[in-house]
């Protein structure tokens, strides 16, 4: 294996570690009362942070992925928001 391509898979290991801790962390908010987010908008508004920067570290792939679950967290807040 060549020094260029043991440094590729070394960078691919840490943007996997920083996307699945930044899934992590979204996972956590979901008990949001934990994290002393009171209610469902400030949850929607964190979750709306973290897949901002997943989208910023990820592949095409994850973009195009994380720009659906941005979308489905942009209803659920339209839909919080009704009275």
């Amino acid at each position: 294996m060549l020094a260029s391509d043991r440094l590729q898979m070394s960078d691919q290991i840490i943007q996997q570690r920083k996307i699945t801790k930044r899934f992590q962390n979204i996972e956590e908010t979901l008990n949001y009362r934990k994290q002393g987010i009171y209610s469902s908008q400030e949850c929607l508004a964190f979750m709306e942070e973290q897949l901002e920067a997943l989208k910023r570290e990820c592949s095409p792939t994850m973009r195009k992925l994380t720009e659906e679950a941005r979308q489905t967290l942009a209803k659920q807040r339209r839909l919080a928001v009704r009275p």
